[in-house]
């Protein structure tokens, strides 16, 4: 009896040293993917909510003053119903050459 559980700890020993090395292995793909990947989106997001742009040396937090701006021209309701049509012709169209 003794025998069988000392086979079933080394067993299950030897899967989690196997899974804690697979997360050793992957965890610098996983963080430079996150660097990579993710960190831009953030910035920009921040980013969005103050006057910067490229150029200047400093930029002030103007908060949802920039989209304020963007959702109340009369160009993004021209965009917005421009990209809604293609979506419905585009999803229709994808639908009929499928049958």
């Amino acid at each position: 009896m003794a025998i069988a559980e000392t086979q079933t700890q080394n067993i299950v020993s030897a899967a989690t040293a196997q899974r804690r090395t697979a997360w050793w292995l992957t965890a610098p793909a996983l963080g430079l993917m996150v660097l990579i990947l993710l960190v831009p989106v953030v910035i920009a997001g921040i980013l969005s909510f103050t006057d910067y742009s490229l150029g200047n040396d400093s930029f002030n937090w103007v908060g949802t003053k920039n989209y304020d701006r963007l959702f109340s021209r009369s160009t993004y309701e021209k965009m917005l119903h421009m990209w809604s049509q293609w979506c419905l012709c585009l999803s229709v169209w994808v639908s009929v050459r499928r049958f």
